[in-house]
């Protein structure tokens, strides 16, 4: 607990005893009412730029999460290159009070790309350099009935978007 002096003597005789240090002394006792606080300060909003790869009918939910997101500051973009052509795009987002140009989300404005994910040439276009989150989700057309073919619509999303990953960070 204490640092010790060790001394190597020829004789008993030669040790001098004396007195041992003082423990030091205990800290402070902290105010009444002054609970141990660590202030943590959140970074001031920033613009920022996010990709979205692919294309959900749960797309709405996503975007108005990513507008909610704590230090998105206004006049931030979401690029979205996906395969699903505009008028259903804009069908989905409209239905849930989204344009197709971002209006209806508070921070965020859209940005649409139509493509392939699966294809470098359409990734290359995006804004990757810039982007602050790269999200990919798995391309599913809920129009399609998933039991009718024992479930191969999901494992092809599930490729393409495991397609898609892989190609993002060869680009």
């Amino acid at each position: 607990k204490y640092d010790r002096l060790i001394a190597i003597v020829s004789n008993r005789a030669d040790i001098v005893r004396t007195a041992a240090a003082p423990p030091p002394p205990p800290p402070p006792p902290r105010p009444l009412g002054d609970p141990l606080r660590h202030t943590i300060r959140a970074a001031p909003p920033q613009r920022m730029t996010i990709v979205l790869v692919g294309w959900s009918a749960r797309m709405a939910q996503l975007l108005r999460t990513i507008d909610r997101a704590p230090g998105l500051a206004s006049g931030s973009t979401v690029h979205v290159l996906a395969s699903q052509r505009e008028h259903k795009r804009k069908h989905e987002l409209e239905r849930d009070g989204i344009a197709l140009n971002g209006e209806g989300l508070h921070r965020v404005r859209l940005d649409h790309l139509y493509g392939s994910i699966t294809a470098a040439r359409n990734l290359v276009q995006l804004p990757l350099a810039e982007a602050r989150a790269v999200l990919v989700v798995g391309e599913i057309d809920l129009d399609e009935d998933e039991d009718a073919d024992g479930g191969a619509v999901l494992q092809i999303a599930d490729s393409c978007a495991l397609t898609a990953t892989v190609l993002l960070q060869r680009v």
